[in-house]
């Protein structure tokens, strides 16, 4: 922390004398000064690379750079480095297993893609170069003369990693090294500068110097990449000798005003400076600034002094939050002998607190609704620092419904908090970490990064909260003394590190978490790594129910479920072609080729939107578990759009582009993600006809006012979109919050087609939303199974049976199945390869609901819910993968075939039907006779697969011999 001395001011209307505490030195400002003579130093540098590291003991400071680069940009982008093969060192680590899912560097399937001419790794994105270590950049600089009596400062912004600076031999600041890599590097040259021509060396180090973890979205390989230069602004800026340093704006709702601190740097304690400080107000909507509210003539000879202002915003001010992001901007002025010095900023009239389990802004409980933002651009591999790129982003977030980014152990540039700014996005910036802090050396390091992050940024009213990082221990007595440091600024709340449970502090104003233990979680998974029996998508049958009131009554704090959902979808290796800058998607050449060997590439559009409309029915189950969460605070999605790290995992609704990958809009997706969301809790997906069908009606309000006289509306259509149903609930007013009952509605099903799949819709005003749900009969005559053999294992008497022209079902056991291939209901769980096979192998199915095998069965094109029964238990048999000695033909298309893992394409079968000699055969490898009493689905399942196979569609083409046949049983 850096304290300042204050000047005692008398007569100066709204100024108070008071302690002021200052976050760093380096302030930054949204609008730029006017008193700035600035020289851009974009363009071509002489460079070098220094592998070897050995620059600074050769003093290349003292020599010529030749080579030619182009700054603002990396190293890589512009074809230095080498070209990428299996000996390549990464920064990151592997985070793959070994053993059970294929090995990238040890499976003879991958061997072509080890080798150099045609190297693919696909576990993150492929860099066209890669380098780490150090980089020379050198450049001419013409100095005017009229800088002679001028501050100098060079700005360095979105460096990576460490930056070193000589002007001439000189090396600036004497020191090694600037190594934030949440805010721009700033040198004071003024000692060392002289008008005329001047050589300025840059030394950047990208190798891991502080042990930030080799993860860490800040430095990893694992999504922006271990790129080095400078990416941002680069410039020389001249102010006088006495200037505006700095402002910071700290917002008081309560008494309607702003209080301003001033920080005004004198760094030659010049004396009888004949100072006046100037301060106005411009407001939203307005034109400029307005007269100045306060203005004062003093002299000072400290070498920094915090002037502290109180700007009153009138009766009624405007408030900044996500519903109306309207910005304030605050000018200071500096008029003195030294020059004219001006510096302008803009905030929002924002607070935001804690009470009990929820959070508010502006006095209005909020509900959080996250993605995570992981330093992902594919094209450069570094962040953008212009305006367009991030308002993109950000209007993608609201376009889907959200409101809140977690930057997960890093921190973004300034243009990101503008983009939020300006679209009302609420922001948590962490201090770059994914690393544990258990000595001095690294905490002072995370204590300067945060305090540069709050000093530089703190202004925007988007940066809401705070946390240290991801996944990481910290010392308890390092931890609070940190906490306790950040809270002395009251503009956001903070956090130690996310999904830390065991280290939550007194001092945390809130909790990122995935529960408090097996009872009171609050996701769908828990447990790592992922399996069957940890998630409630597998464990327990589909609902709408579920919420996470024991987590957040545990928690005590307001908590956010940490990283939710994390289900993939299938990737078109067409998207390669998107890829056009300093990186490929390995896998994606692997996909493509493995799904050419197995007849299967025709096949990818079915695979991209099937898997992509099942993966949104996860993404809205979980959704909307966190919001029937009565003051739960909110969640944080892993991720709305793809991550390419950690064995790539792509688990958005959105590309790693932020474009929509065609199977869901952000028009549709908000209708169960948005401020206002019509909720019903139905006990059971999967009815039967003589039973009554009921849910209760309830509804999420989070938007900007409570809602008046509305008439909330039910119906149910069946899968013609006829309505069945309806009815009006009582007309109602509607405060902000969850868990607010509308009322219920119960129908007997008797008088309803079954079975059938129906659709349960709410409209609440404009908002509206709804379920699929399923009846069928509850009693249901048993098919005669005629003149159809059904057996368990097709042996030798029975094969030349079919072969005599039989009609057969084969059902194999389970454990006999070839492969070992875990339920397929549940979609991928981040990725196969990270969690060693996981949780689950695919991606929803692919299946024709007009096959009249399924004619006395309700389906859609994918899996669905009442797929559930079936599914959890199910074991998809293998027809082809790489190195099968037996493979069915590459033309076949099962009755249902799973959507597998991109990482492998096998072709999958659930069901499938075949010629044999004169025979024909039926395979099913899901439990279609066990417990058929109280299995509903697998009885209706049956009795259509019967009829099928007993009427005269039943007429397979595809011919099969034995072998072939019994590649898919052990």
């Amino acid at each position: 922390m850096t304290f300042h001395r204050l000047v005692l001011l008398t007569g100066f209307a709204n100024f108070a004398l008071c302690g002021g505490v200052l976050f760093g030195s380096c302030g930054g400002s949204a609008v730029p000064d006017s008193d700035r003579q600035t020289i851009s130093l974009a363009g071509e540098w002489g460079f070098k690379l220094d592998p070897q590291d050995e620059g600074l003991e050769g003093r290349w400071f003292t020599t010529t750079l030749s080579d030619p680069i182009r700054l603002p940009g990396s190293l890589q982008e512009q074809g230095y480095g080498k070209v990428p093969d299996r000996e390549t060192r990464w920064l990151a680590t592997s985070g793959v297993k070994r053993n059970r899912f294929p090995d990238y560097f040890t499976h003879e399937m991958y061997e072509r893609y080890r080798e150099a001419k045609t190297f693919r790794f696909p576990y993150w994105l492929q860099p066209k170069r890669h380098y780490v270590g150090a980089a020379w950049y050198q450049k001419s600089i013409d100095i005017p003369d009229s800088w002679k009596d001028k501050q100098v400062t060079l700005n360095l912004e979105r460096c990576h990693w460490g930056t070193t600076v000589w002007i001439g031999d000189k090396q600036v600041f004497r020191r090694s090294t600037h190594d934030a890599l949440g805010t721009a590097h700033r040198y004071d040259l003024t000692p060392d500068l002289k008008p005329g021509r001047q050589v300025l060396t840059l030394r950047v180090d990208n190798r891991m110097l502080i042990n930030v973890g080799l993860n860490a979205h800040s430095i990893s390989d694992q999504t922006q990449s271990a790129w080095n230069g400078v990416v941002g602004d680069i410039s020389l800026q001249a102010r006088p000798r006495v200037y505006i340093q700095e402002i910071q704006v700290f917002p008081n709702l309560a008494k309607n005003s702003a209080r301003v601190e001033v920080v005004i740097a004198n760094p030659r304690q010049l004396k009888a400076l004949d100072a006046e400080l100037i301060l106005s107000l411009e407001s939203p909507g307005t034109d400029g600034f307005a007269k100045p509210f306060a203005k004062k003539s003093y002299s000072g000879t400290e070498l920094e002094t915090i002037v502290v202002a109180e700007c009153r915003m009138g009766s009624s001010p405007f408030l900044w939050d996500e519903f109306n992001p309207r910005l304030y901007g605050i000018k200071a002025e500096l008029r003195s002998s030294a020059g004219q010095s001006q510096l302008a900023t803009h905030f929002g009239m924002r607070e935001v607190r804690t009470k009990g389990s929820q959070i508010y802004v502006n006095g209005k409980p909020v509900f959080l609704r996250g993605t995570l933002e992981s330093c992902i651009f594919p094209l450069t591999g570094y962040p953008p620092t212009d305006l367009d790129s991030w308002l993109k982003v950000m209007r993608q977030v609201k376009n889907f419904g959200l409101n809140h980014v977690r930057f997960h152990s890093w921190c973004p540039p300034e243009a990101a908090f503008l983009a939020a700014d300006r679209e009302g996005v609420y922001l948590q910036p962490e201090a770059s970490l994914w690393a544990s802090i258990n000595g001095k050396h690294k905490a002072d390091w995370a204590g300067e990064e945060a305090r540069k992050i709050l000093s530089s940024y703190g202004n925007h009213p988007s940066f809401l909260m705070m946390s240290i990082g991801n996944e990481m221990h910290v010392k308890k007595g390092i931890l609070d003394r940190m906490l306790r440091e950040w809270k002395q600024d009251s503009r956001h709340i903070y956090t130690g590190g996310c999904n830390r449970s065991p280290d939550i502090s007194d001092e945390y104003d809130f909790i990122v978490n995935r529960g408090r233990g097996k009872n009171a979680r609050v996701r769908y998974q828990s447990g790592w790594p992922p399996r069957p029996k940890n998630s409630l998508f597998t464990s327990m049958a589909p609902q709408t129910t579920l919420d996470w009131r024991r987590g957040v009554e545990s928690a005590r704090l307001p908590i956010l479920s940490h990283e939710i959902v994390q289900r993939c979808s299938y990737p078109d290796p067409l998207w390669q072609n998107k890829y056009s800058g300093s990186f490929i998607a390995g896998y994606l050449d692997i996909a493509k080729d493995q799904l050419r060997a197995r007849g299967m590439t025709e096949q990818v559009p079915s695979f991209v939107e099937l898997s992509g409309r099942w993966q949104v029915q996860q993404f809205k189950e979980e959704i909307e578990a966190a919001l029937r969460t009565r003051k739960m605070a909110g969640f944080q999605l892993l991720d709305i759009h793809d991550f390419p790290g950690q064995g790539a995992a792509l688990v958005g609704v959105l590309d790693a582009f932020w474009d929509e990958k065609g199977y869901v809009t952000g028009e549709q997706f908000r209708q169960f993600c948005s401020p206002t969301v019509p909720l019903a809790r139905m006990q059971k997906r999967v009815w039967l006809s003589n039973e009554t069908f009921q849910a209760s009606i309830e509804i999420a309000h989070f938007g900007p006012e409570r809602l008046k006289g509305v008439t909330p509306h039910c119906l149910i259509l069946d899968s013609n979109g006829h309505q069945v149903f309806s009815q009006a609930l009582a007309t109602c007013d509607i405060e902000i919050g969850n868990g607010i009952g509308l009322g219920s509605l119960s129908l007997g099903l008797d008088g309803l087609k079954a079975p059938a799949k129906y659709r349960l819709v709410t409209r609440v005003g404009e908002h509206e939303n709804s379920w699929d749900f399923w009846v069928y009969p509850a009693k249901l005559q048993a098919v005669p199974a005629k003149d159809i053999v059904i057996v368990t294992e097709l042996s030798d008497a029975r094969y030349e049976e079919l072969e005599a022209g039989a009609k057969v079902l084969w059902v194999p056991a389970h454990s006999r199945i070839r492969g070992n291939i875990p339920q397929c209901f549940s979609s991928i769980y981040w990725n196969g390869p990270y969690t060693n096979g996981g949780e689950s192998n695919t991606l929803g199915m692919v299946l024709d609901p007009s096959h009249p095998v399924f004619r006395s069965f309700p389906t859609d094109k994918t899996t669905n819910w009442q797929w559930w029964e079936l599914l959890v238990t199910a074991r998809p048999m293998i027809l082809d993968e790489w190195g099968s000695k037996v493979s069915w033909p590459k033309s076949y298309k099962p009755l249902i075939q799973p959507i597998d893992d991109w990482n492998v394409n096998r072709k999958l079968a659930l069901l499938a039907e075949v010629a044999v000699g004169d025979g024909k055969l039926m395979i099913c490898s899901m439990d279609i006779s066990g417990n058929l009493n109280k299995r509903f689905v697998a009885r209706q399942l049956r009795s259509s697969l019967l009829n099928y196979m007993n009427s005269s569609n039943f007429n397979p083409k595809t011919q099969l011999r034995k072998k072939t046949l019994l590649g898919i049983v052990d």
